[in-house]
C-alpha cells in the first residue's frame, strides 16, 4: 500500500480545516515563515517546513475564476530537478503520507530557523534603537535651543530691569 495521498482510501470531505481558516488565522500560521523569492533555494531545504498558497480554478469556461486556497503544508522531502514541482510529507513512516505541490501555480513558505528569526529579531531592534536614539538627540538638540533661548529672555529681561531702575531713579 502506497503512502502517496490520492493512493490511499482517504475520502476528502468537501470543506477541510485549512479551507475553513480566516485571513487572521492564516496570518497567525504563516508567523515565522517566508516567502520563498528564489526557487533555486529550494534545494538546499530538503527537511524543511513548507506552507503555500495554491492557484486553482474555479467554474466552467464561460465563468472561470482563479482562486487562491491556503495549504498547511508539510517537510519538503524532495525537489524536481526542473523545477517543476516539490514532494511534502507530514507523519512519520510507516504512516508518513506524501504529496507533489506543482510550483507554477503556487506561492511558497518556509519556515524559518531560529538563528534566522533571532537575527531578525536583533535587526528590527537595532532598527527601533536607531530611530530612538535620533528622536533622542533631535530632542536635546531642541532643548539646549530652548536653554539658550531662556538665557536671552533672561538677559533681555535683566537688562529692561536695569532700565526701568534707571528711569525709575532719574
Amino acid at each position: 500500500m502506497s503512502n502517496r495521498l490520492g493512493n490511499d482510501d482517504y475520502v476528502r470531505p468537501p470543506k477541510t480545516l485549512q479551507d475553513k481558516l480566516t485571513p487572521a488565522e492564516i496570518k497567525d500560521k504563516l508567523l515565522g515563515y517566508k516567502l520563498l523569492e528564489n526557487i533555486d533555494d529550494l534545494k538546499e531545504m530538503i527537511g524543511t517546513e513548507i506552507r503555500y498558497f495554491v492557484y486553482e480554478n474555479i467554474g466552467n469556461k464561460k465563468n472561470l475564476k482563479v482562486e487562491k486556497k491556503f495549504r498547511l503544508g508539510g517537510r519538503l522531502i524532495k525537489v524536481d530537478s526542473n523545477f517543476q514541482y516539490i514532494v511534502l510529507a507530514s507523519g512519520t513512516p510507516p504512516n508518513q503520507k506524501t504529496w507533489s505541490v506543482q510550483l507554477k501555480d503556487s506561492e511558497i513558505y518556509y519556515k524559518l530557523k531560529i538563528e534566522d528569526i533571532v537575527l531578525y529579531q536583533e535587526d528590527q531592534i537595532k532598527q527601533v534603537k536607531n530611530k530612538y536614539e535620533i528622536e533622542i538627540d533631535n530632542l536635546k538638540n531642541e532643548i539646549s535651543k530652548l536653554k539658550d533661548e531662556k538665557k536671552n529672555i533672561i538677559i533681555k529681561y535683566n537688562d529692561l530691569v536695569d532700565k526701568y531702575a534707571k528711569l525709575k531713579g532719574k
